[in-house]
């Protein structure tokens, strides 16, 4: 664990001192200083949630079985919100058949 952590300070110090050296060239190894930092920021990180899933004690089986119905339920909610417009026609039908006198938009204006 020790170890790991070194490695990823000098992995960080290095991405930090190559954005300090090439600020004003706009880019640092043909990527966009932007881009880079938030590679380095975003390994960073990965780097700390996978450690710390590895080292929970858990069975590897656990992890992915959890993430994988993390993932469901995350594509379920982006697939909603990408049809929330024809969601909310089939919600305003099935309304409007079960309350008679409930206003029914058909779409023609």
């Amino acid at each position: 664990m020790n170890r790991l952590f070194w490695i990823l300070m000098v992995v960080i110090g290095a991405g930090a001192l190559l954005l300090m050296l090439n600020d004003s060239a706009g880019s640092t190894f043909g990527v966009d200083n932007y881009d880079f930092s938030r590679l380095i920021w975003l390994g960073a990180f990965g780097t700390l949630i996978g450690a710390g899933l590895l080292r929970s004690g858990r069975p590897l089986g656990d992890i992915a079985r959890n993430l994988g119905t993390w993932a469901a339920i995350v594509l379920a909610l982006i697939a909603g919100y990408q049809y929330r417009y024809e969601l909310q026609d089939v919600a305003s039908r099935v309304t409007a058949g079960l309350i008679p006198g409930s206003p029914l938009a058909l779409g023609v204006e």
